[in-house]
């Protein structure tokens, strides 16, 4: 048999292949054939016999293994088998496996379940992506605003008093915790299927990224207890359901979001696969520009997708055409409006960075997933889906920022100024000693926001001896003496004695610790 017969080895039947050789292997050594190259047609008599004790179709797959290590016998170099095994004969022919019918081996699925099934999915691709796209624009302009809020103390309540005022005069809830998410908060009550508990999260960005301190939690709460929760909560149009003319679903939140994309790209997967009647691998592998129109012979516009055949075919697969319904189309544009993949249909990946195209950013992802192309391959803009790029630093989360701003509050940390002294800023001189640091010196001097802290020791400073121990019945007080502080008295030792250091010095540092003894009762 010509190694042009022989069905092209997929990558992805790789491990298989692998398995059924070995299994060949062995039961050719069982028969007394070390070697490829000793193989003789009574050979292949005697291990037929035995494949044909199982299986019928497993011994036709096991005489495909064999035809397959022929047809690669050019390819090999230390043993290969000298002779074609059955040549002119399939394996199935070979195997004894009667005739397959034309009709397909595959059972269709039954009309009362494909039915409402596809009917879902269109409604998905014609009405439901409106919404769901929408609700995705509202939550990028959200978190948009987030990243360009000015910091003003105690603005977050400001901003959640004049939300729940409004949606007090609406007659609506807070943002309730999905249901999905219950498991947070298992103490929160269930009623008609909306946790009632706040979506935290989801409120911090309905009121400009602020994030929720302890004032602004009981806040919430609060307002949650008078108001109640409703499931959701974002302000974006939902269609009603065509039998009942009942919105189809409750508002969404980030996390629905999340979940519709989900949803929507499947329900696009099975209209373009149950209505071209292409193959699971044939559709995920369409390209972003396979849909295309052209006029028939009877002059009405025909619609098309342009593809790959990869069954029975080179393992590129061959090209080919089917004529679809302008639903289909439908489908694939939304599909281009959720999915990033510069190449494929199919291919996307995090929203955060988006693939790099000319002027703007993709609001869905940068990061080449499913195949994808190099990010530097421009993207297709669009126009619902695309915003002006951030600078890299201002991208953080509010509760980043607003730590990044406490920091510089509160500790505006040690830079390295030139001054008289050498010293640093916020810092003095004290009394040289071994443990001190000299100008010049390593060690880092002490930061003057962490001076007075409990269990705080100078850099350069030796730990506390174990002789040093407070004493039972003694307790211990710190005196500052830091630079604009006054050093405070301490009190006298049992015997009128005076302070006692950490290290054996009296200032060895800005914080002293002072034993006394502490008061009766």
């Amino acid at each position: 048999m010509s190694a042009s017969r022989v069905k092209p080895l997929k990558l992805t039947e790789a491990a298989q292949a692998m398995h059924r050789l070995r299994t060949v292997l062995a039961d050719l050594r069982a028969v007394g054939v070390p070697r490829l190259s000793d193989v003789r047609r009574d050979h292949l008599v005697t291990v037929l016999d035995q494949w044909k004790t199982g299986s019928v179709e497993t011994a036709a797959c096991l005489i495909t293994a064999l035809k397959q290590l022929s047809a690669h016998g050019p390819f090999l170099s230390w043993d290969r088998l000298t002779i074609h095994p059955w040549p002119g004969r399939s394996a199935a022919a070979v195997a004894g496996r009667p005739p397959r019918s034309k009709e397909n081996s595959t059972d269709r699925i039954p009309e009362h379940i494909m039915s409402p099934y596809l009917r879902g999915a269109v409604f998905y691709v014609t009405t439901a992506s409106k919404d769901i796209l929408a609700g995705q624009r509202v939550l990028e302009d959200l978190r948009a605003a987030a990243e360009r809020k000015p910091y003003a103390y105690g603005r977050g309540r400001a901003m959640f008093a004049s939300l729940a005022a409004v949606r007090g005069t609406a007659g609506r809830g807070l943002p309730a915790l999905p249901l999905e998410m219950a498991h947070l908060r298992p103490d929160a009550p269930v009623v008609d299927g909306i946790v009632q508990a706040p979506n935290v999260t989801f409120i911090e960005l309905l009121i400009g990224g602020y994030g929720a301190d302890p004032g602004l939690r009981r806040m919430i709460d609060e307002a949650g207890e008078e108001l109640g929760y409703e499931p959701g909560g974002l302000d974006s149009h939902i269609s009603p359901w065509p039998e009942s003319g009942l919105p189809w679903r409750p508002r969404l939140d980030p996390f629905s979001v999340k979940t519709e994309l989900q949803y929507l790209r499947t329900a696009c997967w099975a209209v373009i696969a149950y209505l071209s009647g292409m193959r699971d691998p044939e559709v995920r592998e369409l390209s972003r520009d396979c849909a295309f129109t052209e006029p028939g012979d009877d002059g009405r516009l025909r619609y098309k997708i342009r593809g790959r055949v990869y069954k029975h075919g080179k393992l590129s697969g061959d090209e080919a055409e089917w004529v679809v319904l302008e639903i289909v189309h439908q489908a694939i544009e939304v599909l281009r409006a959720i999915n990033n993949c510069p190449q494929y249909l199919f291919g996307w990946g995090p929203r955060e960075t988006g693939f790099a195209a000319s002027g703007t950013t993709s609001t869905i992802s940068s990061a080449p997933t499913r195949g994808c192309s190099s990010p530097t391959t421009p993207a297709r803009s669009n126009s619902m889906t695309t915003r002006t790029p951030m600078p890299p630093t201002e991208r953080k989360t509010p509760t980043q920022r607003r730590m990044q701003r406490r920091t510089a509050r509160v500790c505006r940390g040690p830079s390295p100024r030139s001054s008289s002294e050498g010293l640093w800023p916020g810092t003095s001189r004290i009394s040289p000693s071994a443990s001190s640091p000299e100008p010049g010196s390593t060690n880092m001097p002490e930061l003057s926001c962490l001076r007075g802290m409990s269990g705080h020791r100078s850099p350069g400073s030796p730990r506390r001896s174990p002789a040093t121990k407070r004493p039972p019945g003694w307790t211990t007080s710190k005196t500052s003496t830091g630079t604009g502080t006054t050093a405070a008295p301490p009190p006298a030792g049992p015997l009128g004695g005076s302070r006692r250091s950490s290290s054996g010095s009296a200032a060895s540092s800005g914080i002293c610790p002072v034993w006394s003894r502490r008061p009766p009762g």
